[in-house]
This record gives C-alpha cells, structure tokens and sequence, in this order.
C-alpha cells in the first residue's frame, strides 16, 4: 500500500470520524482519547485544533492516505515541539485494516523527513507505552534508539505507566 502524508482539513472531518469508528476497537487499548462516547463533534474538535496548532507551528500533524484512492488510513504527528530545543515527539496511529502492512513506518519516515527538512526539528522523541508491541516495533523499523525505560511517562486509563523512549536525530538518515 503506497500512503501519502498531509495537513488536516475541514473537509476530512466525516471520513476521519468514520475510520476512528471503524477502528475504536483495534485502537481504544492505546488512545486515551478514544472514550466510549467518542462522536463525530469530538473529531471536529480535534481536526480544528491540527489546523490551529499548525498555524501556531505547536505541533504538526498529518493525516495518512492511500495514494491510489486519497483514502485515510491512519494519522502521524510531531507533537510537543519544544522551539528552544528543537525537539518534537513522533506519534502515529493506523487503522484497524491497515495494521502489519508497513503504513506506520513509511507515514513514520515521511513525518521525519518533515521535521528534519521542512520544520527545523533536530531531535524526536518516540514514547510508547511497554506492553504496546506494534507501537514499539514501528519505532525500531524508524531507526529510533531505544535511550531507556521512563517509569510513569504515560498516563493511560487512569493511571500512570511505563514508556519506552526512544530516539531519532538527522544524523540517523544521513540529513
């Protein structure tokens, strides 16, 4: 499957809700956000704070599609950017249909590219939760160092959890 990576918009609030829908159960283990009353108007918020967060350059965030068809797929974002430190933390969802089929990692590589080359970011950061083994299996295919084990990094249904972290610099892709 061919993805391509792009800025949110309005337009893709209908289709992005469907995915989630689609999704919740292959995804709701790992989202915090995915709570059970989970509606179309939540995906609204969240979609006019990509564009808002975006235009304040706070975090940069990409839908994932399928290049034949514009389908979306899943989203990838840097997030928690620290400007004075030139640090952003990598995060990245699939849906349910497009798990172990490479789309994490390309729309992965594709976010990196942009924050190395477009967004001025010299260092990402990948936390992932231990027990999420997908999630940490994309993080080593991106070439993320493993750096150690935060106790209470994540907090997660209510309680605060391990992560691994990991890293990534320019240097890791030759930028």
């Amino acid at each position: 499957m061919t993805i391509y990576i792009e800025k949110y918009t309005e337009s893709d609030i209908a289709a992005l809700y469907q995915v989630i829908s689609d999704s919740a159960d292959h995804l709701r283990p790992w989202m915090p956000w995915l709570h059970g009353d989970y509606a179309i108007n939540d995906t609204k918020l969240w979609v006019e704070k990509c564009i808002e967060d975006w235009n304040q350059s706070d975090a940069y965030r990409y839908l994932v599609k399928v290049k034949q068809s514009g389908e979306i797929v899943g989203a990838v974002g840097l997030e928690r950017i620290v400007p004075a430190h030139k640090i952003a933390e990598l995060g990245y969802w699939v849906a349910a249909k497009a798990t172990n089929s490479g789309v994490a990692t390309a729309a992965g590589r594709l976010a990196i590219y942009q924050a190395f080359k477009v967004h001025g970011i010299n260092r990402i950061e990948i936390n992932v939760l231990t027990d999420n083994v997908s999630s940490n299996k994309v993080a080593v295919k991106l070439g993320g160092l493993l750096e150690g084990t935060l106790r209470n990094k994540l907090f997660h249904n209510c309680a605060s959890h391990a992560a691994h972290s990991y890293s990534i610099i320019p240097g890791d892709y030759h930028i």
